[in-house]
């Protein structure tokens, strides 16, 4: 949702006229109080206690040591339970459409700003920020990566496959029960960037907001909140024509999807701390997959179908 368009900012700006926009309205509204306030939410201060990183305004000695006793301890579970700010708790609004999709833009926004902060405050680690569709809201939950977590990706989220193998496409999978959703993509549409965006935004049925841009399509394939599945295969045919204009791109765009499945990969925060597994299929004419030996199931990389 752009901010001219919440019905609280539209209101304020077409009762004036000129050219006024959301930040006219802030300026008309907060006092430097407010947005000092502001910045500081946005780039909050973070503490370490026994090994975990908690942000310092969710830091109570008393809780924390409760915490710690009854988790045994264990940096993962203290943090997510303590790492967990539900937006609508924090913010006073209704519930129409309108407002909801607004909690919802406004979680990511936090995440990704956390994120960054915690960068910041610990260039040596890792760390793992998601927003949550819980039944309390739209849920923004941060810990860190530990050395002990499954974070290494076996290159098996990536497969290519000659077309009359596809078969047998799910097989390939990882072994997961529960449902799987798959998305069927034509690389002969994804000729450049536009495509790519017009591809996913149809197949994985994107929301409104999507930004039409790469870190809007990483941040929506993180999500995926609006499609819950126990794992996920996206399926690109015609490969060959996918971003066929510029290899750096093509790059980038697989340096992308490995963040996906890096991200679905790591346990943390999810039901009972299993990872989803997040495949990607390329699927090759079966001369371009057999002149790169990539029809068996075992080829892993993209360049079995024409990669520079």
């Amino acid at each position: 949702m752009h901010p001219d368009e919440y019905p609280e900012i539209k209101s304020w700006i077409d009762s004036y006229t000129g050219d006024l926009d959301a930040v006219d309205f802030l300026a008309r509204h907060c006092t430097a109080g407010m947005w000092l306030a502001l910045v500081h939410f946005m780039n909050p201060e973070f503490v370490e206690v026994r090994g975990c990183v908690l942000r310092k305004r969710s830091y109570a000695p008393g809780s924390f040591d409760d915490w710690y006793r009854q988790l045994n301890g264990d940096v993962r579970s203290i943090e997510a339970v303590l790492n967990r700010f539900v937006v609508g708790y924090a913010i006073d609004c209704g519930d129409t459409a309108e407002e909801e999709e607004a909690l919802g833009d406004i979680a990511r926004a936090v995440a990704r700003s956390w994120e960054a902060a915690l960068g910041r405050a610990f260039p040596q680690r890792r760390f793992d920020v998601r927003v949550l569709d819980t039944d309390d809201g739209p849920t923004v939950v941060f810990g860190q990566v530990l050395p002990s977590d499954p974070v290494p990706l076996a290159e098996s989220w990536l497969r290519v496959v000659a077309r009359d193998a596809t078969a047998r496409e799910l097989d390939l999978l990882p072994a997961s029960s529960g449902m799987t959703f798959v998305a069927r993509l034509d690389g002969a549409s994804m000729a450049d960037s536009d495509g790519v965006f017009e591809q996913f935004w149809e197949q994985l049925r994107f929301p409104d907001y999507f930004g039409w841009n790469w870190n809007a399509l990483l941040d929506c394939l993180r999500d995926l909140n609006w499609l819950p599945a126990d794992r996920y295969l996206v399926v690109i045919e015609n490969s060959t024509q996918l971003l066929s204009g510029s290899p750096e791109e093509r790059g980038h765009f697989f340096g992308l999807l490995k963040q996906v499945a890096e991200h679905w990969h790591s346990p943390h925060h999810k039901p009972r701390g299993v990872g989803i597994p997040f495949t990607v299929l390329i699927v090759c004419e079966p001369g371009e997959a057999a002149d790169a030996g990539a029809d068996s199931p075992t080829a892993t990389t993209p360049a079995a179908c024409g990669e520079a």
